[in-house]
């Protein structure tokens, strides 16, 4: 333990012990401490809202559980379960396209009996289903990828400057973050040192 955390820790006790003999809770410092922090857009989990009508760009454009979660949410009409969550950002941990996550979902039969539809999607989930076969698979998927070969370099740029974007607003929310919780804490402090 190094002598700022032992420093933090007495200072954490001691403002415990003093808000305990004031009628203060943690939880009401707590709540203090974590206020106007606003999370950057970039940064924001929800997905954007899905254009009408439905086109796999618009899945393309996302990742994870955000593509995951906006195809249960425009899909299926509902929240995602936390079995097929897990499924479908699994599978593309492991590196699915994501044509085959967006196409299981859509032609499932919650998804058919809504009528739920996506342009653009069919070629693209046929596609993804043949590379998953053993034999012809890596076959399709190499010829596929020679003839869309400037897209995916147009689409890594993209993917590059979207990165670039994040790590620059999670950067600046760090900074406004730790700003803001040091002015918290002198204030606290402050405060303390003021009922003494």
């Amino acid at each position: 333990m190094t002598l700022e955390e032992l420093k933090a820790r007495i200072e954490a006790e001691a403002l415990r012990r003093q808000a305990a003999r004031d009628g203060f809770t943690l939880d009401a410092v707590k709540s203090y401490l974590g206020q106007d922090v606003a999370l950057p857009a970039e940064l924001s989990t929800e997905p954007p809202p899905a254009p009408h009508p439905l086109d796999f760009a618009y899945f393309d454009a996302l990742a994870g559980r955000a593509l995951v979660n906006a195809c249960y949410i425009t899909l299926l009409g509902r929240g995602s379960d936390p079995s097929g969550l897990q499924h479908y950002t699994t599978l593309l941990e492991r590196g699915a396209p994501k044509a085959r996550v967006v196409g299981a979902i859509a032609y499932c039969a919650e998804a058919r009996r809504r009528g739920a539809r996506v342009r653009g999607l069919a070629p693209r989930f046929a596609l993804a289903m043949v590379e998953g076969m053993r034999v012809v698979g890596p076959v399709v998927g190499w010829v596929a990828a020679l003839f869309t070969l400037h897209a995916q370099r147009r689409r890594l740029r993209v993917l590059e400057n979207r990165l670039e974007a994040r790590l620059q607003a999670v950067s600046e929310y760090v900074s406004r973050s730790n700003a803001q919780v040091g002015i918290r804490i002198e204030a606290l402090r402050s405060v303390m040192e003021a009922r003494d």
